[in-house]
């Protein structure tokens, strides 16, 4: 594929697009019922943290995202994979089951399923990272899906974060901004979901309950909440002649306090627990020309049920200090998450050279515990010069044992054939420090700068034994100094419109590769990093009945970490190099309009083209080729309406979203499955009758088949286990508040 162009053209013509845009057009945060409600008497102002204090999302010079959790509520967005119909250029390959996504933002990824890099978006709650930043703890397929209930909002940051956030944040950052205590006002809720999925075995039934709790008023208080998801299957396996057979089950709770021990200091603490289990992923098995069901449009086939049980834990503890001047603040947390992953390994290359005719199982069982700490002092807003000024420092120990037993055609085990088996246990160490500083060069107009160095280290050992193993190898990269930054500048035409211009860095640490002795691979990849531009507009407009967003970016991803898959001596050797560079180059616009009392609009639009700047030859890539996952086009329209009536007040919704084709790998490889489009629609009606809320909401209203992700195409001759939308849903919902 031959572009014919230049960076710096398309820098130019993104630049003149972008100002442009900001006479002719306008764009939207997007924001929750709650939010807007919320803020009706504030004429609409949004606030978030995605700089580490509290301000409005049009002050913000960067892509902000914020949905309240009533929304995530009222649409019933259950897992990370519903976000992408809300968010501009949001991206996320699911692998069928809880807790396991890659996420995708502005076009940046190297293949559908990067589990053996680190993560390219970070997964925050609150101020502390969730999840491995390498991948040793597989932090590119694990992550958090957090139930919705009781969070106030979750934040999706575009473009490089990484001068505040750190590693891991190239693409952008997913930030859950839990629920905090009152200290004065008694409260809870208590609710549940009756949902029915297009044949399915049965109602899903999800109880859930809040409370907040003042103990001593303006002094101590206590939230608390717990919830319960039974989802029962369906998808049939004919591999294993079970229906519905992709049943699964969530649960857990959240407890946390605040303590205003003086006027200055206060002190918060919480435990969050949720544990996800699954008897089978959710993939249908189509074929590998056109991805057209095999067995039916809800029908898979496997030898053995992929089940997923993933649990996790986090306990954090934190203290805010006001010095009139700034307020110092100190997090810090601790996280544990275990995964136990079973798959069907049958079809694999080595499985079928080794155990022609037979069965192979893969078997996972995976450990991350994660120790992470930050402190940082945000000046106040009073003078010409605001800054955070910080520390971090992160302590993570990631490990697994891996085994694939093998059976024969009739189903029994053949203790003496060991194809492979593995353990390893990693270490990952980071400290940092970090500043941002802004000056006020006007009452309209600042600059900022940021900056961030880290230094990390990764150490542990890897053996792997059987046939195609018999390698040990310890790993030390020693210590690596990585330094980020970012610059911006922010003109306030008026106190509600602001247009920004944005330059910032990111990276991601280097991957260790498991040894093989018959395997020649690097031991390790080095870190790779993103160059991000940037132009946008954003703020209020109609007698602030609109607010608008809309940016123009352009990115440089250099030295690429890219997963390789490739044939030595008989054997598939995957593993993580440094290779190439890409351009990913993009407009987003998202709009929202509060046509009248009762009813709200919204609306996004986002154009993408990110590709390679070069040839991949050991990724199967070609200059030119399309980043895997990203879309040309996505965009989405909605409407909220909400009427007080005599005796109750009326709620309805709907939501239409398109996200154009995509390619699961680089088109010049084997192995390359162009997916189609995805359309989906949703609605709800409701009332809320006092302390009462009723509402009924179906998703994927028309029942769409498409697919938002695949396992790997072990056999893609007799077809692929790709993931398909989750069916037509519909789900009556009751919440009860006193």
């Amino acid at each position: 594929m031959n572009r014919g162009r230049t960076n710096r053209t398309v820098a130019q013509l993104l630049l003149g697009a972008s100002l442009f845009g900001f006479t002719q057009i306008a764009a939207v945060q997007t924001a929750s019922a709650q939010t807007a409600e919320a803020n009706e008497s504030a004429g609409g102002d949004i606030l978030v943290t995605a700089q580490k204090r509290n301000e409005r999302s049009i002050d913000v010079p960067a892509s902000i995202t914020s949905i309240g959790g009533a929304d995530l509520e009222a649409k019933q967005i259950a897992q990370l994979s519903d976000l992408v119909a809300s968010v501009p250029g949001l991206s996320i390959s699911n692998y069928g089951g809880p807790g396991m996504n890659s996420i995708q933002l502005r076009g940046l990824a190297g293949s559908f399923l990067d589990d053996f890099s680190g993560p390219l978006v970070s997964t925050y709650i609150d101020d502390l990272p969730v999840g491995s930043s390498t991948a040793a703890g597989r932090g590119n397929l694990f992550t958090l899906d957090l139930q919705p209930y009781d969070i106030e909002a979750l934040e999706v940051l575009r473009g490089p974060q990484g001068t505040l956030y750190g590693a891991n944040s190239m693409g952008g950052l997913i930030k859950y901004t839990l629920k905090k205590p009152d200290l004065n006002n008694f409260e809870g809720r208590a609710g549940v979901n009756l949902g029915y999925t297009n044949d399915a075995g049965g109602l899903a039934v999800s109880p859930r309950a809040a409370v907040n709790i003042p103990i001593i008023a303006d002094t101590l208080a206590v939230r608390a909440s717990v919830i319960y998801v039974n989802k029962p299957g369906y998808i049939d396996n004919v591999g294993t002649g079970k229906k519905n057979a992709n049943s699964s089950e969530t649960y857990g709770g959240r407890i946390s306090a605040l303590l205003q021990a003086t006027d200055r200091l206060s002190l918060h603490t919480g435990l969050l627990y949720q544990k996800g289990k699954a008897d089978d992923v959710a993939t249908v098995l189509v074929t590998a020309d056109g991805l057209n069901p095999i067995y039916g449009p809800q029908k898979t086939y496997s030898d053995f049920p992929t089940t997923i049980d993933q649990e996790t834990t986090n306990i954090t503890a934190g203290a805010d200090y006001d010095l009139d001047f700034a307020t110092f603040t100190v997090s810090a947390g601790w996280a544990k998450l275990d995964t136990l992953l079973n798959q069907d390994f049958t079809f694999s290359t080595q499985s079928q050279f080794y155990n022609p005719g037979g069965f192979v199982l893969f078997a996972l069982d995976g450990t991350l515990r994660k120790f992470t700490t930050e402190a940082r002092l945000t000046s106040n807003d009073k003078g010409p010069l605001e800054y955070t000024i910080g520390a971090y420092y992160t302590n993570e120990r990631a490990g697994e044992d891996t085994s694939r037993p093998a059976y024969d055609a009739n189903g029994t085990f053949i203790p003496d054939l060991n194809i492979q088996s593995g353990h390893s246990r990693y270490r990952y160490r980071e400290i940092a420090g970090f500043a941002n500083l802004t000056y006020k060069l006007s009452d309209k107009f600042d600059v900022s700068a940021g900056g961030r160095y880290t230094r990390y280290k990764q150490e542990g050992l890897a053996t792997t034994g059987g046939i195609t193993g018999g390698g040990s190898s310890p790993a030390d990269t020693g210590s690596v100094g990585v330094g980020i930054w970012s610059v911006n500048a922010r003109y306030h035409i008026n106190p509600d419109l602001m247009a920004f211009a944005r330059f910032a860095t990111g990276y991601r640490p280097g991957a260790f590769n498991s040894p093989s002795s018959a395997c020649d691979i690097p031991a390790a990849s080095d870190p790779d990093r993103t160059d991000n531009y940037e132009a946008g507009l954003k703020g209020l407009l109609f007698d602030r009945r609109m607010n608008f967003e809309l940016t123009a970016y352009h990115i440089k991803w250099k030295g690429m970490q890219l997963n390789v898959s490739q044939v030595q001596n008989n054997n598939t050797c995957i593993y993580v190099t440094n290779g190439g560079s890409a351009t990913s180059n993009g407009l987003e616009f998202s709009s929202g309009f509060k046509a009248t009392k009762d009813l709200s609009l919204k609306a996004t639009l986002t154009y993408q083209d990110a590709y390679l700047d070069e040839d991949l030859p050991l990724a199967g890539g070609q200059k030119g080729d399309r980043l895997p996952l990203s879309s040309n086009w996505q965009w989405s329209l909605g409407a909220d309406y909400r009427k007080p009536l005599d005796a109750f007040t009326l709620l309805a919704g709907a939501d239409y979203s398109y996200k154009g084709p995509y390619d699961n790998f680089f088109q010049s490889r084997g192995a390359y499955y162009p997916f189609k489009s995805l359309k989906l629609a949703s609605a709800y009606v409701g009332a809320e009758v006092g302390s009462m809320t009723v509402r009924l909401a179906a998703q994927n209203l028309f029942n769409e088949r498409s697919y938002v992700g695949m396992q790997y195409p072990f056999q893609p001759n007799n077809g692929i286990r790709a993931v398909p939308t989750l069916p037509r849903t519909v789900t009556l919902s009751l919440d009860y508040a006193f």
